[in-house]
């Protein structure tokens, strides 16, 4: 009898996860497989319980590490995390064409959560469009995927940034509003 997810408050302790001691250490080694597998490991936990932005840095720095070491295996996995994530965040073209590339029968099973995206993103997008999205993303290569994934992080990291702004700007942009809607009512 397979065990259901924990119910009630779960609670995740990690130590140092923002610093990572570990990341820090592989970086300094140049030991880039370990700093790959370590920045894998933590978009996948900003991007389901964390900062979306700490998460699309993970995706860059796993993504690069991936590309730039010539692991056209491993570069699978951040990227079907990042369909997923894009998924979340409506970006579903983009979402389904990173699909197309990550999607592998070993990445599908390791990673539920792009099962679950390609289903919504069939769904929404509808299966045809879906397919050949898809389809362009699973006939690039590593280096035009890379190139697409660094576009994509890029324009939800910017898209993110100008959705949360901070409460002081926002009294200080309604600030000015005020200040502007005064002057030109002279």
């Amino acid at each position: 009898m397979a065990a259901g997810p924990p119910s009630g408050v779960v609670t995740f302790l990690f130590t140092d996860v923002e610093g990572s001691t570990r990341r820090w250490e592989a970086q300094e080694t140049g030991n880039r497989t370990s700093e790959s597998h370590l920045a894998a490991v933590l978009c996948r936990i900003e991007a389901k319980y964390g900062d979306p932005l700490a998460a699309l840095e993970y995706f860059g720095l796993a993504i690069r590490n991936h590309h730039e070491s010539g692991n056209t295996t491993g570069i699978s996995t951040p990227l079907a995390i990042l369909a997923s994530f894009l998924d979340r965040f409506g970006r579903c073209e983009s979402a389904a064409t990173i699909a197309g590339f990550a999607f592998r029968p070993v990445t599908a099973a390791s990673f539920p959560e792009l099962n679950l995206a390609i289903e919504h993103l069939r769904e929404v997008l509808g299966h045809q469009t879906y397919e050949s999205l898809a389809r362009t993303g699973a006939a690039m290569t590593t280096a035009e995927m890379a190139r697409y994934a660094y576009d994509q992080i890029e324009q939800t990291r910017i898209s993110l940034e100008n959705a949360t702004e901070r409460p002081s700007d926002k009294a200080h942009n309604s600030g000015d509003r005020v200040a502007h809607d005064q002057a030109t009512s002279l």
